[in-house]
């Protein structure tokens, strides 16, 4: 397999489960009320197990590849002397030590306290993500636009990880929504995120699109650029994502009260939202290996 195949896909992972750990445990912590999380804890805790360990084997992973990228190819994937001068004597292996730590108590955390003291798992995986924009295009930055870049890139992850994070646990919660017990606890859960979700989008658009200018502002504006292109991809992927979340809002969420298909059109609509999610961290983790010029 190529090399730069390879930590496509090992970004996507590491991604993917950095977004939907930060996600579900903050949407369970502090969005659902605590009888709602409670009954969600069968649901969601083997997803959070698998996540905790794709995040942390991912970053072994991402690792290796990096020293193998930045070397000379495979052999040096698992050579310790050219890993341990990637993390020593280069941004990313500097920023990356803080992101093998996070995943290795992030494991620590969910396998001594569980997932009934969510809100730790919470403050994890928040930091994960977060570790996330000291890597990649922000970096290349210096002086108070390197600051700016990294304090954009942050927003923007925990933003669009919230938005689209939560979304599993939306679909979990829907499992319960027909059980009189939990019946207001989900409608409470829904309006909420709603809420949040509003603001999230918003911040994601808005440091997105700073994102954006921070790396090309002063590259010539053309499609010809694989780079370009792709960001134009990801650009009209969230566009429509944001067009079926509005629908899901306003169009099928007002239908639950009349009965079991308004909660079938919620659920399917938060499902197409992950399809075209997860379709936009992939484009995300080939965007980390090219060139912007």
């Amino acid at each position: 397999m190529d090399m730069e195949i390879a930590l496509s896909i090992v970004r996507f992972l590491h991604y993917s489960a950095a977004i939907q750990l930060f996600g579900m445990a903050v949407f369970e912590t502090w969005i659902a009320p605590e009888g709602l999380s409670t009954s969600l804890l069968p649901l969601s805790r083997p997803i959070a197990v698998f996540n905790v360990w794709i995040l942390f084997l991912s970053a072994l992973a991402w690792l290796g590849l990096e020293a193998g990228y930045l070397g000379d190819g495979w052999v040096d994937v698992l050579n310790p002397s050219t890993i341990g001068l990637v993390l020593t004597a280069t941004p990313f292996g500097q920023a990356w030590i803080w992101s093998l730590l996070l995943g290795f108590l992030a494991i620590v955390v969910i396998h001594t306290l569980g997932l009934r003291r969510l809100s730790a798992l919470a403050i994890v995986g928040t930091l994960a993500l977060a570790a996330l924009s000291f890597v990649g295009h922000a970096v290349d930055q210096t002086g108070i636009m390197l600051a700016l870049s990294e304090g954009s890139q942050v927003i923007h992850l925990l933003a669009s990880g919230f938005g689209f994070g939560s979304l599993l646990s939306v679909v979990l919660l829907l499992t319960r929504i027909s059980d009189p017990r939990l019946a207001g606890d989900c409608d409470r859960a829904l309006r909420r995120f709603s809420g949040l979700g509003h603001a999230a989008v918003a911040l994601a658009l808005a440091t997105g699109l700073a994102n954006s200018w921070f790396i090309l502002h002063d590259q010539p504006l053309t499609l010809t650029s694989l780079y370009q292109l792709l960001l134009v991809v990801k650009v009209a992927l969230v566009g429509t994502m944001c067009i079926v979340a509005l629908v899901n809002r306003y169009v099928f969420m007002p239908r639950i009260p009349k009965g079991v298909i308004g909660v079938r059109l919620l659920r399917d609509g938060t499902i197409a939202e992950l399809i075209i999610g997860t379709i936009v961290i992939a484009v995300i983790g080939v965007l980390g290996l090219l060139s912007p010029s």
